[in-house]
């Protein structure tokens, strides 16, 4: 069965319409695409229509019949299992990808095998093994032409990194982000990779560099494409104006964009903000209302 035929028989068997699946993370039009098999989705739109259709990855790939490359296949599992920070998943995860002869021969599965244990490090708040972060620092070091896989693999190792080192490799994703605006080939990964990184320097008082990044976004707004985008670039831009230039209005923003997220069902999206916003007011020493409750 195909792959857009398999979620159309999940939905309809469930009596789930597709409004109720579609919000501003994937509009109808796309998603209709998506269920007749004239686009296939990014791991981060596949694992959202899952959610929606309340059907794990698992259960998913029973129904379908449907053999992945094991590259999209382990990925997909890994975003989910971290999701749910299940930490036995990942281990499973990680020992089921060990029994595959790829680890060894491909460069993705083998990056892949790396991000598994660094996540398995950072849900059990344990040391990041130095070799395995130098192994993946000195990739995205020597590869002089970054692709839509290199910004992928730093926007999923970014946390092992110091911000300097984040900073550097922002701008050598930068300079492909309009190549891939022209291909529509990253969906949301420049704006989710831009926020990551303008988190990091608030969370780390480098407020100027927060606000050039922010600015160097917001001046190429082919990049801010759906209504997802721009609910991140609204909590963005309340961070900037509140914690840089002391605009009560920023506040009101990033409530805001709380709302949307919250209003709209957005569930993960909504705990990842409240929990980003709670985490900026504390160390600024903010009292938040939300951080309240």
């Amino acid at each position: 069965m195909n792959f857009g035929k398999t979620i159309k028989k999940i939905r309809k068997s469930k009596n789930i319409k597709i409004k109720d699946i579609c919000s501003t993370f994937i509009n109808q039009g796309n998603y209709w695409r998506i269920e007749n098999d004239e686009t296939i989705p990014s791991t981060e739109t596949f694992l959202y229509i899952l959610e929606g259709l309340n059907i794990d990855f698992d259960e998913f790939m029973f129904f379908s019949n449907i053999k992945l490359n094991k590259y999209n296949y382990f990925f997909a599992k890994l975003k989910q299992a971290f999701n749910q920070k299940d930490i036995n998943k990942l281990i499973n995860l990680k020992e089921e990808l060990n029994k595959s002869d790829e680890v060894n021969q491909n460069i993705k599965i083998f990056h892949l095998s790396l991000i598994i244990d660094l996540s398995i490090s950072r849900l059990t708040k344990a040391s990041y093994n130095q070799r395995t972060v130098n192994t993946l620092k000195n990739y995205l070091y020597n590869c002089s032409n970054w692709t839509y896989y290199e910004v992928k693999l730093l926007n999923n190792c970014l946390f092992i990194f110091d911000l300097d080192t984040c900073l550097i490799f922002f701008e050598k994703a930068f300079n492909r982000f309009i190549y891939f605006s022209a291909i529509q080939k990253t969906g949301n990964e420049e704006i989710i990779l831009s926020q990551n990184i303008i988190t990091l320097c608030l969370i780390n008082n480098r407020k100027t560099d927060a606000y050039r990044i922010y600015e160097q976004i917001n001046k190429h707004k082919h990049l801010i494409k759906n209504v997802y985008s721009k609910v991140i670039m609204l909590w963005l831009e309340g961070m900037i104006d509140f914690l840089c230039f002391n605009k009560m209005i920023g506040k009101e923003k990033v409530d805001q964009a709380l709302n949307i997220f919250k209003n709209l069902e957005m569930d993960n999206d909504y705990k990842l903000h409240k929990s980003w916003t709670n985490t900026l007011y504390d160390h600024y020493k903010i009292k938040s209302p939300s951080a309240k409750k």
